[in-house]
């Protein structure tokens, strides 16, 4: 008995004694990467555990994802993630909700489309008459950004060429200097290239306007579907450390809506289930990678 105790505590110091690990599943500078660096910042701040944070990159953020559900040991690996990736995720590495460990869902974030300045296909409500296929970079075939594009062209009966990208630079460039029409990303990140005059924002997801960017209309209020806003949230790995999550769930699940993490990360604090919201949206993701499917038979 006694050892079963010291073994159970050593287990526990040992857990305590490891680096807490943020997984970052894209390339830095887009909205995963600002998300995990705000958490870093707030966990080493607030419960003076060493944070480390790691990119692992590739295949639409599938490596990434599926490496914290396949730590099967007590260190505590997290990862700040949407529903949308996750659910489409999840789907290609045929994982399950009891491979992950729910923390906190944070709220929700803007995903934006966006032409460049110099575009010539001017207001998103006149591309119906465009002569020639539209192009719109996405970050991959079968991701988010691909489904937003299927949900927008169904919308408007128009059928996008989709260009996938493994980061938000490359596509940035590829958009200003006109090898691509439109792209998708994060509606806060858009506004500064808005503001040097480089690009213009269309319009947002969701159902309400971004308080971050209050003069771009939402899709629905241009009376059209491009899919639901962006579900923020916190997850590890089903077997870290139960005592180490507990806190960072605590600490996040008292978080003010003025705090610094939310103003950084200009995510919109909302509560809700998680597990509810990442069903439905996996119920989304079969069927688009049906679709996607079966669109890759055609060709």
């Amino acid at each position: 008995m006694f050892g079963r105790i010291i073994v159970g505590l050593l287990f526990c110091l040992n857990a305590w004694a490891q680096p807490i690990k943020i997984i970052v599943p894209f390339t830095p500078g887009g909205q995963v990467d600002i998300n995990a660096r705000e958490a870093e910042k707030l966990i080493t701040q607030e419960l003076k555990r060493p944070v480390v944070v790691e990119y692992k990159l590739g295949a639409g953020g599938s490596i990434g994802v599926a490496g914290v559900a396949r730590n099967k040991t007590n260190e505590t690996t997290l990862m700040v993630i949407d529903t949308n990736v996750l659910a489409n995720v999840m789907i290609l590495e045929n994982l399950n909700m009891t491979d992950f460990r729910f923390l906190n869902l944070l709220g929700t974030t803007s995903p934006a489309l966006i032409i460049s300045k110099n575009s010539t296909i001017g207001n998103i409500k006149n591309w119906k008459n465009i002569k020639r296929p539209i192009t719109i970079g996405t970050n991959g075939y079968g991701g988010s950004h691909h489904y937003y594009t299927y949900m927008l062209g169904k919308s408007m009966g128009i059928e996008f060429i989709v260009v996938p990208y493994k980061g938000i630079g490359s596509a940035m460039n590829d958009l200003i200097g006109g090898t691509i029409d439109a792209m998708w990303g994060g509606i806060t990140t858009f506004t500064s290239y808005e503001q040097s005059g480089k690009v213009e924002i269309l319009a947002s997801l969701g159902t309400r306007r971004s308080p971050f960017a209050t003069h771009v209309p939402t899709f629905t209020e241009l009376g059209l579907n491009a899919g639901p806003s962006t579900h923020w949230m916190i997850l590890a790995n089903s077997t870290a450390d139960t005592e180490t999550l507990r806190q960072i769930s605590d600490l996040f699940q008292r978080l003010p809506a003025d705090s610094e993490f939310y103003t950084k990360t200009n995510v919109l604090p909302e509560k809700g289930s998680i597990e509810s919201l990442l069903k439905a949206r996996i119920q989304e993701q079969r069927e688009f990678a049906e679709i996607v499917k079966a669109s890759k038979v055609k060709q």
